[in-house]
């Protein structure tokens, strides 16, 4: 493996698909993670068997803009689940995922021949987002549900929404300490990477010895280990450059503050130059993140329909970084 760990990062999006979102490998990880984390939850019977579906939603863009999401599946009590790992934060990600949420109804709602209007029929939609960050006006805790209840009654709007968010900085525990399934599963999800073997006990479970075999990084094809090593040097790429823009944010606060002089105050100044540092990164990031991949996957050899695929670019933009890699 070229000095690599031994297992993937399951908190960045290819290691995240690698485990859960490859048809006739995933799917008993898929199931087994769920019915955990949804263990004793009202109205929620266990999942027997799922089934993927296309994760692009939104086919006909908006505004230029389609959705691609890691995992979607409908399982065989009529529920679809869209599954998220959020690695990077954004301050905005709880309207971001309701949004996200909201589609996965409305894209169920098709017109079928001349008809109108529209049918209304559509499967229940589960979210669950994982998030590598605290996110804003969230509780503090490691998971948290929502639902459609009567807010007098309790009464649960059983053709409707859930969803889950689970923040991993609220995990901080080693094997022995996890006191339930759902923590083994945080811990293997956060501490894969790093480990040189599985715990002995995970191995007994039936799906976490699965887990062990799908997340491991021998076990990945050609174009996934191409995939997931461009992903690896795109978060570090990225984490560089975040570090990089926070310093030179603190540096620009401190000359503008004292540029603007002591009736502003320094402290003001510094405020600002983080805010615009903080504001240049995110918008440079997220402009290079999906061409960076592409050149990546271009250097590796990877068609254009297969680059698109996994980046979301259109054809004709991994053309034109194509034609640029050649050049260089």
């Amino acid at each position: 493996m070229k000095g690599k760990n031994r297992y993937v990062d399951a908190l960045i999006d290819s290691g995240f698909k690698a485990i859960f979102g490859k048809p006739g490998y995933s799917e008993e990880l898929l199931k087994g993670f769920l019915n955990t984390l949804y263990m004793g939850e009202p109205n929620f019977d266990p999942i027997k068997n799922v089934i993927f579906t296309n994760t692009i939603q939104n086919p006909v863009p908006v505004r230029g803009k389609t959705i691609i999401h890691d995992v979607i599946c409908e399982t065989d009590n009529g529920h679809r689940f869209i599954l998220e790992m959020q690695r990077a934060r954004k301050d905005d990600f709880l309207q971001r995922s309701t949004y996200y949420t909201c589609r996965g109804v409305t894209d169920q709602v098709n017109l079928t021949g001349e008809e109108r209007p529209f049918k209304y029929k559509f499967l229940p939609v589960t979210s669950v987002y994982i998030c590598n960050f605290m996110l804003n006006n969230l509780e503090k805790k490691l998971k948290s549900h929502f639902v459609f209840r009567d807010t007098e009654t309790g009464h649960y709007l059983e053709n409707g929404i859930r969803i889950a968010y689970v923040q991993l900085p609220m995990f901080d525990k080693s094997w022995e300490q996890c006191v339930d399934k759902f923590e083994q599963w945080i811990f293997l999800m956060k501490n894969m990477h790093r480990l040189n073997e599985f715990p002995a006990m995970s191995l007994k479970d039936e799906v976490f010895a699965r887990l062990e075999k799908v997340a491991n990084y021998a076990n990945l094809t050609r174009e996934e280990q191409a995939v997931y090593e461009a992903d690896l040097r795109w978060v570090s790429e990225y984490d560089e450059e975040m570090a990089t823009g926070r310093r030179e944010a603190m540096a620009q606060g401190l000359a503008e503050g004292r540029k603007k002089g002591l009736e502003e105050g320094r402290e003001k100044g510094l405020a600002e130059g983080r805010a615009e540092g903080r504001k240049k990164g995110v918008a440079e990031g997220r402009a290079e993140e999906a061409a960076k991949i592409a050149v990546n996957l271009i250097k590796s050899g990877l068609d254009d329909q297969f680059i698109s695929a996994n980046t979301g670019l259109t054809l004709q933009v991994i053309s034109d970084l194509r034609k640029s890699a050649n050049k260089s």
